[in-house]
């Protein structure tokens, strides 16, 4: 994740602005945490390359499943290239080399479209935080 001041600043901002029209600070909730949290265990935080690019599969069927359709869909006005191109690298990931990266890249276009990605402790939002959907 890009965690430099100027990516903070925007996200904190955007946040904000979310709270002053009335709405939760995340839009909506892909819970890829529960995922990596699975496969961590089960591979005691060692898996193979196969067990990587099934875990990055997973991740690419369940962004498929909590997103609007069109966000995929190149003919509509609410396609997203880049949530394209990181669900396709996920979808059919070549390197498990590369899972690191992707995974810091969907991080940071979660950060900024305030998807909430999963996890715990201090940063994980309560339930009215995580109501509501938005583009």
């Amino acid at each position: 994740m890009s965690f430099t001041p100027d990516h903070i600043d925007v996200c904190h901002r955007l946040a904000a602005e979310r709270r002053r029209a009335g709405a939760p600070t995340w839009a909506m909730t892909i819970d890829i945490g529960s995922i990596l949290a699975d496969v961590r265990e089960a591979t005691q935080d060692d898996p193979d390359d196969d067990t990587v690019r099934a875990t990055a599969k997973r991740i690419a069927d369940l962004v498929r499943t909590k997103i609007p359709p069109t966000w995929l869909d190149v003919t509509s006005a609410d396609y997203d290239r880049e949530l394209d191109e990181l669900v396709e690298e996920f979808g059919d990931l070549g390197d498990p080399d590369d899972v690191d990266t992707l995974l810091d890249a969907f991080y940071d276009w979660a950060d900024f479209k305030r998807v909430w990605t999963g996890g715990s402790g201090a940063h994980e939002p309560n339930e009215e935080a995580l109501t509501g959907m938005a583009p």
